[in-house]
């Protein structure tokens, strides 16, 4: 089954979501461990608070991306 906006099948669209989810797994991994770094160092609340947001956003971003893989799955049982 393709995708109709891009025409990739979803074999390829699932290795795409995989490529991209190794990235955002990085990423978080370390903001994370700079958070929590800079939370016991003290005294850099504004830090904190922009690396919280990036979090957040991260975290949203591998919910996308696993809510996506999981439609592809159920569709290719289908």
């Amino acid at each position: 089954m393709a995708n109709e906006e891009t025409g990739q099948s979803a074999k390829e669209e699932r290795v795409f979501l995989h490529d991209i989810s190794t990235p955002i797994g990085t990423s978080t991994l370390i903001v994370d461990l700079l958070l929590s770094r800079m939370k016991e160092l003290g005294n850099m609340d504004d830090e904190v608070a922009q690396l919280e947001i990036l979090l957040r956003s991260l975290e949203r971003v591998k919910s996308l991306i696993l809510d996506r893989r999981k439609v592809l799955i159920n569709s290719s049982d289908s």
